[in-house]
């Protein structure tokens, strides 16, 4: 009994000690996204893309009186900013001037290789090219991935397992 009692405890312990680290490591990604991109966060999102945890930010900007929202990736691990993008809609003219693809064609490529239901949708471009975004349910294993295919060449190029979501699902 006494030793359950004490590895009881130090599973405690351990589990108390990731949680800290966790919310460290979070609060540190808040922090940089604050001092380089002013807004509102809308929502956050933990996922994982080949075994690497990181916190997806979905924030409300405004340039100049324009509204926008960006989205930023925050490794979990170093804290480091990456993977900016600038959401629009889909009527957006500069979006559908350099989209090659339907967003039905885009949707096909996800769900052929990703079966589910698609739960929501964005739009937007990363590195000045167009992309689809596509976040798909799978009731199975009760999980959800986001899926997030070129625009242009119709190619997969992005898969992310999102662990867990704050904030509302948006589709622009």
């Amino acid at each position: 009994m006494k030793f359950r009692f004490v590895l009881l405890t130090i599973l405690a312990s351990f589990s108390s000690i990731t949680y800290a680290a966790e919310f460290k490591s979070l609060q540190a990604c808040v922090d940089n996204i604050e001092k380089d991109y002013p807004g509102q966060i809308m929502s956050m999102e933990v996922e994982s893309e080949n075994g690497i945890i990181s916190y997806e930010f979905d924030i409300d900007t405004n340039v100049n009186g324009t509204d926008f929202f960006i989205e930023i990736e925050c490794d979990a691990t170093t804290n480091k900013l990456s993977n900016f993008q600038l959401e629009t809609n889909l009527e957006d003219k500069h979006f559908q001037a350099k989209a090659k693809i339907s967003v039905t064609e885009a949707e096909k490529a996800a769900i052929d290789k990703y079966s589910g239901v698609i739960v929501s949708r964005e739009y937007g471009f990363v590195s000045g090219k167009p992309f689809y975004s596509f976040d798909i349910y799978h009731q199975g294993k009760n999980m959800q991935t986001e899926i997030t295919v070129d625009a242009e060449s119709g190619a997969i190029i992005g898969i992310e397992k999102e662990l867990y979501q704050i904030g509302p699902n948006r589709t622009l």
